[in-house]
Formats: C-alpha cells, structure tokens, sequence
C-alpha cells in the first residue's frame, strides 16, 4: 500500500494501537505522529477518522504516562476534529468519546474534578456503539471519581456496572477490577472480611491471567 496515503496511514494507526497496548509508550508515540501527518490537512471523512484515531491514541498514552495537561490539550484537539462529523461516522463517534472519556481522567488527575463534566456523554455514546469494554472503562474511572469525593455508595455501584458490562464483553480480566475496586471501599469502611475476599478473587484472576500490574495493585 506503499502509494495509497490514506492505508498507509490507517495500518501505521494500527501499529500504534498494538504499540500502546503492549506498553511500549514511545513507539505507539512515533506511530501515531507518523499516521497523523500523512492525513494532516486532508478534510475527507476517512482521513478525518484516521486522525482522530491517531490523536486518541496519542490522549491515552499521555495521560496513563502521567502527562496530564499533555493529555488534556490532546484531547481539546480531539474532540474538535470529531464532534462536527460524529453523527455521520461510528469511528468518529467513538473517537469523540474517548476524547470525552481521556479529557475527564486527566482533569480529576491535574486537580479540576470541578470542570471533569463529560464521562455522562462518554458513556452515552458508549452505550449506542454497544461498545461494552469501554462502557466498563468510563464507568470505573466514574467509580473512582466518586471514591475520592467519599461517595462510597456510588463508588461501589459504578464499579459493579463496570464489572458487569465487561463480564458480558467476555472480558474476565478487566471485570476483575470491580472486584479489587469494591474491595479498596470495603477496606476503608472496615469490612476487612469482606474486603479481602473480593481482593483475593481479583487476585486469583490476574495471577492467572499474567496481568502483573493489576497482580501488584491488588497485593
């Protein structure tokens, strides 16, 4: 596909998303750049798409290395390329999402859970696509929101929807964080017992599944 722009663009997007997914920040870094300026400029639907991909991609390896006005600036960026179209594309839909869903982490990170008003509409559009993975994503990082407002209560049903819409995905080892998540809110109220059982059940699930960093979190 050496001379079709908009395919080279779209399989360097790819190795970008394998990239992030495998924790190798910089190149999933240097892919999304590389896919970004070949569709630069270029004001078709498709290439659109592909740069809104591209800068999704870019917003989640930012914020999750901790880089979080990075991230929000990215996601800015974002949500203006995607909003005006995301009626006409569900790739464009998503994309805008994932900037609603990335834009709110990363203002709860940098201190302005005040101004983090976009995870309803994240979620909404979620929920059209039947994109459940991500249902769960938002959901949890709501949970998490709530925890730290000492909304306990609503912490511990946002994890529980998050854990059972990645139980329907077929998604076990992602469903586990509820399990660890609703533990961390029965340990601080006390409930040590209980706690500990929802901790180990997660336990069991990302030992068995290789995944160390929910291994070590959970421990």
């Amino acid at each position: 596909v050496r001379d079709d722009v908009q395919r080279t663009a779209e399989l360097l997007h790819s190795h970008a998303v394998l990239a992030g997914r495998a924790g190798h920040v910089r190149a999933a870094v240097r892919w999304a750049h590389r896919a970004l300026r070949l569709v630069e400029g270029r004001q078709d639907l498709r290439a659109i798409a592909c740069r809104a991909q591209a800068l999704s991609i870019l917003a989640g390896v930012r914020q999750r290395a901790g880089r979080t006005e990075t991230a929000i600036a990215l996601c800015r960026r974002l949500i203006a390329v995607a909003e005006p179209h995301a009626d006409e594309d569900p790739v464009l839909a998503a994309s805008l999402a994932d900037g609603l869903f990335i834009l709110d982490w990363a203002l709860y990170d940098a201190g302005r859970p005040e101004q983090a008003t976009h995870s309803e509409a994240a979620l909404a559009i979620y929920e059209r696509l039947g994109d459940l993975d991500r249902q769960a994503a938002v959901l949890n990082n709501m949970g998490g929101f709530a925890y730290h407002e000492g909304r306990w209560g609503d912490a511990v049903a946002l994890y529980e929807r998050a854990a059972a819409a990645s139980e329907s995905a077929g998604d076990i080892a992602n469903a586990a964080f509820g399990a660890c998540n609703v533990g961390e809110v029965l340990s601080d109220q006390g409930r040590l017992e209980e706690a500990e059982e929802q901790l180990r059940r997660a336990l069991r699930i990302w030992r068995g599944s290789g995944y160390d960093w929910g291994t070590a979190f959970v421990t």
